[in-house]
């Protein structure tokens, strides 16, 4: 191995800095243009001279300036002082420019930039306000058709396979159906399994949706050929199968990912009465259907 000899440091830097002890002689770090790159609400234009940029929760935010270079974290500074601040971590940087991830809450306020030797910019002119995106529409209420708590439609019952093809588990109460979640309740069942682990079609059918959200991540919904609906969320990637494509019954689909709101590598699976999601039917507890499906399924 060749080992170089460290770079000499001057006695002081700016800003007073010494080598006794004390941080190199780099310059502070400034922050002058903030923009927001992904999953912006309202204004994303960069903002230099005041102003707000709004971004949603786990959105994309860059900020323009020097002396980034040693930049590794951001704070999110409200007006309570340090007791309201919070951090988010730089993903990516160069000596003007560096971007990062806006935490699911946070004070409106300006930012500063610390570098791994704890000096903090100055704050931006802009604030930045995380908001929180409308929740999705309430489900209609379930139509007379819809499965009866405890019982299992002789229609799920059979001709489907498990959706996961890997070991898996089910998780605790928080993961089952009902469970309460931050103003609603869980509308399907988690299902643990490792990322990449590959997802398929419980049952064959058409693809009514391929899309991405915030807090459900990459999904998929496919209307099958029982009548039912059948939502897999958290995908890894965009799912295969295209919007109005058919698919057949085991057929791949995606894979097990975290993306959205989802705290782990897991599948959110939802079953929908007739006629189907958000188009009048309603949600019911998919956990039966899945374990009748599990138990003919190897792991």
């Amino acid at each position: 191995m060749l080992l170089l000899p460290a770079p000499a440091l001057a006695a002081s830097g700016p800003g007073g800095d010494t080598t006794d002890g004390g941080p190199p002689p780099i310059a502070r770090p400034s922050l002058r243009l903030l923009s927001c790159v992904s999953r912006c609400s309202g204004n994303a234009n960069a903002a230099s001279t005041g102003g707000k940029v709004t971004v949603q929760p786990k959105g994309i935010l860059r900020v323009g300036g020097r002396n980034l270079g040693q930049v590794s974290t951001i704070v999110f500074a409200g007006v309570d002082g340090p007791s309201d601040d919070v951090r988010a971590p730089v993903r990516r940087r160069t000596d003007d420019q560096i971007t990062f991830c806006a935490p699911t809450e946070a004070p409106v306020g300006p930012l500063r930039a610390v570098d791994a030797y704890g000096r903090a910019s100055r704050p931006t002119h802009a604030s930045v306000e995380v908001s929180q995106p409308a929740p999705a529409p309430a489900p209609s209420p379930a139509p007379a058709a819809a499965v009866p708590p405890g019982t299992l439609d002789p229609v799920l019952a059979s001709g489907h396979v498990f959706p996961i093809q890997g070991a898996h588990d089910y998780g605790g109460e928080d993961a089952r159906f009902g469970a309460p979640r931050a103003g609603h309740t869980h509308q399907g069942q988690d299902v643990m399994a490792a990322c990449d682990t590959a997802l398929v079609a419980a049952r064959g059918g058409t693809v009514k949706a391929n899309t991405s959200q915030w807090a459900a991540g990459n999904y998929v919904v496919i209307a099958g050929d029982t009548g039912y609906d059948y939502v897999y969320m958290h995908l890894r990637d965009p799912a295969l199968p295209p919007t109005g494509s058919t698919v057949a019954t085991g057929q791949t689909i995606g894979y097990v990912g975290a993306t959205g709101d989802a705290t782990g590598c897991h599948l959110h699976f939802e079953l929908w009465s007739p006629p189907g999601w958000y188009t009048g039917g309603a949600p019911f507890d998919p956990l039966p259907a899945l374990l009748a499906w599990d138990g003919r399924s190897t792991p």
